[in-house]
């Protein structure tokens, strides 16, 4: 590896170094940096018309572009003014939509509820009318019992006089044979 203290030293100078280094070339150099400053200069002057003209056009560009944004976002409001109309209305038409859904479904649940607290009622007034039913037949079998029981009582009282009346009957005749008996041995003697 050869370090750059150690590479050979040209034996004669190059070109750069003889430009540089020769004193015709000074006038060169002066003229050289003289059209340099006046193109910088140039440039400058130029540059700072453009410049002016680019701020010009930008403030132009940037009035387009103002006016642009406004309208743009003018355009942007009402999209979104329109799709919240868009959206509210189909809100609110869900919303009906659902109410009506609902409404039908408790109305639904109402009719079916009447309907069975209606059976339920006619199956307990069923049970009722065949409860009320059935104790007047119980009712009247007992009424019948006991009207039976009674006639069988007045039967047994009536038969009971009977056989009271004809006993009686019977004595009143024995005691008239009796008496006549005793009368007659009485008459006879």
């Amino acid at each position: 590896m050869v370090h750059p203290d150690d590479s050979p030293q040209p034996d004669e100078p190059t070109a750069a170094d003889r430009f540089f280094t020769d004193p015709a070339n000074d006038w060169m150099f002066g003229e050289v940096y003289q059209s340099y400053v006046d193109a910088k200069g140039n440039f400058y002057s130029r540059h700072s018309a453009g410049e002016e003209r680019k701020l010009e056009y930008e403030r132009g560009f940037r009035g387009h572009l103002s006016n642009w944004n406004q309208e743009d976002s003018e355009q942007r409001r009402k999209a979104i003014r329109e799709e919240g109309a868009r959206r509210r209305e189909e809100l609110d038409l869900w919303k009906k939509a659902n109410r009506e859904e609902l409404d039908n479904r408790i109305k639904a649940s109402r009719e079916e509820l009447d309907n069975r607290i209606k059976a339920s009622r006619e199956e307990l007034d069923n049970r009722i009318k065949a409860s009320r039913e059935e104790r007047e037949r119980q009712r009247v079998e007992r009424e019948r019992q006991r009207v039976e029981r009674e006639r069988q009582r007045v039967e047994r009282e009536r038969e009971r006089n009977r056989q009271m009346e004809a006993r009686r009957a019977d004595f009143q005749l024995r005691l008239e044979e009796t008496r006549r008996a005793r009368r007659e041995p009485k008459n006879s003697s």
